[in-house]
């Protein structure tokens, strides 16, 4: 059995960026981070009390109302040292799916966006159906895949409606009897950070990417990379796409023909009365490594 964890980053901001990432693994996998994660929960820094829970952005703000009052940088940058080591070693994969928000908006839509949805429904469709081909892939003798949520309610329909059209596709291909092996898709649910520390992990992934395409969309490519995020791209494990304006601007002129919205809604609307994703959307925007795109940056400053 194959578990991925999911998380966002940016969907509460207002810079125009969000991101979803996922990290995937087998349960041995799981169980060593958990054990080493809780290790480090409960001694995170010397002179430090034990944590609840890890919170990227409230660890890297270090706010009045977090577990990292009065915490001095040199600390926060140990403790989420000490956290992406885990991730490393536990040699999970992960997927992460950038978008900005402002030209998903300008570029989707009219009838183009009542079947694809907004940016988040876009980015989660995508970081899910790539970990599905990563783990039929990579994991042949794992057939079974579950996917966990950090719950946030107001999105909570979005997200299992997509689940369930992502599931409902699954099972009527896997009749298929040409179609390759591929993993398939057992159940979904939601689960809270606190209990599940491999949603904690994936917030890291989904914070460090984010302020990596934050730097990209801003255009301060020439950023030193944070350690962090080196750490994670040198596992070459960890991917990510980063759907921006020009790419958007592309999938603006694609649209289809009048047959297939006359016969598409009664099943789409199945799964979204008000918003939908479109199965079969556009050329996808361009998938971009992140581990050479690190790779280049460095070859430039030499």
């Amino acid at each position: 059995m194959i578990t991925a964890y999911f998380d966002d980053s940016g969907t509460h901001s207002e810079d125009g960026l969000l991101v979803i990432a996922g990290l995937w693994g087998l349960q041995n996998q799981w169980e060593y981070l958990e054990q080493e994660w809780r290790k480090v929960l409960a001694e995170p820094c010397p002179g430090r009390g034990p944590l609840d829970r890890f919170h990227m952005a409230h660890c890297q703000i270090s706010s009045e109302k977090s577990q990292f009052r009065g915490w001095r940088r040199v600390e926060t940058d140990y403790v989420t040292r000490r956290f992406t080591d885990i991730i490393s070693k536990s040699s999970v994969y992960g997927y992460c799916v950038g978008v900005s928000q402002k030209d998903w908006d300008e570029n989707i839509q009219g009838r183009k966006r009542r079947y694809q949805g907004d940016a988040e429904h876009y980015a989660a469709a995508k970081c899910m159906i790539m970990i599905q081909a990563m783990t039929s892939n990579l994991m042949r003798h794992e057939s079974q895949l579950i996917f966990m949520f950090d719950p946030r309610i107001e999105r909570a329909k979005l997200y299992e409606g997509l689940f369930a059209f992502l599931k409902d596709n699954d099972d009527r291909e896997r009749k298929n009897i040409l179609r390759p092996f591929h993993t398939q898709l057992h159940s979904f649910s939601f689960g809270s950070s606190k209990e599940n520390v491999p949603l904690q992990a994936a917030d890291i992934v989904a914070w460090e990417m984010y302020q990596s395409m934050s730097d990209a969309i801003s255009g301060q490519n020439d950023r030193p990379i944070r350690d962090n995020l080196k750490r994670l791209i040198r596992t070459k494990r960890i991917f990510a796409e980063f759907a921006d304006a020009k790419t958007l601007r592309e999938a603006g002129t694609f649209d289809f023909d009048d047959k297939f919205y006359d016969e598409a809604p009664a099943w789409f609307d199945k799964f979204w009365p008000a918003d939908g994703f479109q199965k079969k959307s556009r050329p996808a925007p361009r998938e971009r490594s992140l581990a050479c795109q690190v790779q280049n940056r460095i070859r430039e400053r030499r």
